[in-house]
């Protein structure tokens, strides 16, 4: 039963990570319409984040083994790098207006995601630098994952609670290093040829990140992204479950979040520029709500159309 669950978040990916994008999106509209006390309930929708990196790490490993080195990383920077440059290129002239300058230097650490590590620039969000160094990371992990297996993930998951009880770290830092573990998960459940313990993995996984959490709150220590390491597993394995109808029949539904699925770094992309764009606006909620949505539709559709062209020219 466990072994079927995972096979349908693994066959059915793209529509997964569909589901993994909206959730994202809705919960980012709380940042612009933190007054409206019915959104809170789309605040736990950042866990989009998790399932997106766990099911990013196990597709890896299978593009790992199809491709040869070069082939590999050439795919991913396919992929991710003109969606990359487009939005750091914004980050430069949102820079510009809203400190009213922009230096070379400033410019140079937002293309080369030094602002990632505060070296200087702007930083407006943390995945996009965050993916590109997981990218680049992942031979490492991959090999290590082979070697030490399931304590892996673990030792990942102690060493960044610890950290995060001992230090304070900035939010993208947080926010990004909370998720390494869950990736790991990904590549895991990847290379383990006995199907049937993904989910006593998964299991596990959670019990050691519920007893850290729990003490963590005792102390009250306890925030957001330790709670994601709480809920992220349990959380994959029941969207599998009811998903189950969905992914079966392939109806409207489906078709819908699979396509959100291949266009995930568009939409993501247009969601950050509409959180900036809204970031100080003093417009009413509704109104702020009106324009959330309509800006992350229409930006989406243009990123979608700017990356094919950018994509083609890149292939030539």
């Amino acid at each position: 039963m466990a072994n079927m669950f995972f096979n349908r978040l693994i066959t059915h990916r793209q529509y997964f990570m569909g589901i993994a994008m909206i959730l994202i999106i809705l919960s980012h509209l709380l940042a612009t319409c933190k007054e409206t006390r019915l959104l809170w309930a789309f605040y736990p929708g950042f866990i989009g984040v998790d399932i997106f990196l766990f099911l990013s790490g196990y597709g890896l490993c299978n593009s790992w083994k199809k491709n040869s080195p070069k082939e590999f990383y050439a795919r991913r920077l396919h992929r991710i790098l003109p969606m990359f440059l487009l939005f750091q290129i914004y980050v430069c002239f949102y820079q510009y207006i809203t400190e009213n300058g922009l230096s070379l230097y400033d410019a140079f650490c937002n293309l080369t995601t030094l602002s990632f590590w505060s070296v200087g620039g702007l930083c407006l969000e943390w995945y996009l630098c965050f993916l590109l160094y997981l990218y680049l990371l992942f031979p490492i992990l991959y090999g290590m994952t082979r070697k030490i297996g399931m304590v892996f993930p673990a030792i990942l998951l102690v060493c960044v609670l610890a950290m995060q009880y001992l230090a304070d770290w900035r939010w993208n830092i947080d926010a990004a290093f909370s998720r390494i573990p869950v990736f790991v998960l990904g590549i895991l459940c990847f290379i383990s040829n006995r199907k049937t313990y993904h989910y006593v993995i998964m299991s596990i996984f959670f019990f050691i990140a519920a007893l850290f959490v729990s003490y963590m709150f005792i102390i009250q220590k306890a925030e957001k992204y330790e709670i994601v390491y709480m809920c992220a597993p349990l959380f994959i394995m029941c969207l599998s479950y009811i998903s189950k109808r969905i992914t079966e029949k392939q109806n409207y539904v489906y078709q819908v979040f699979s396509y959100f699925g291949k266009i995930t770094l568009e939409m993501y992309v247009a969601n950050m520029i509409t959180l900036s764009l809204l970031s100080s606006s003093t417009l009413s909620v509704y109104s702020r709500l009106i324009m959330y949505v309509t800006s992350q539709v229409i930006l989406t559709i243009i990123l979608v159309y700017i990356n094919k062209i950018m994509k083609k020219r890149i292939a030539v």
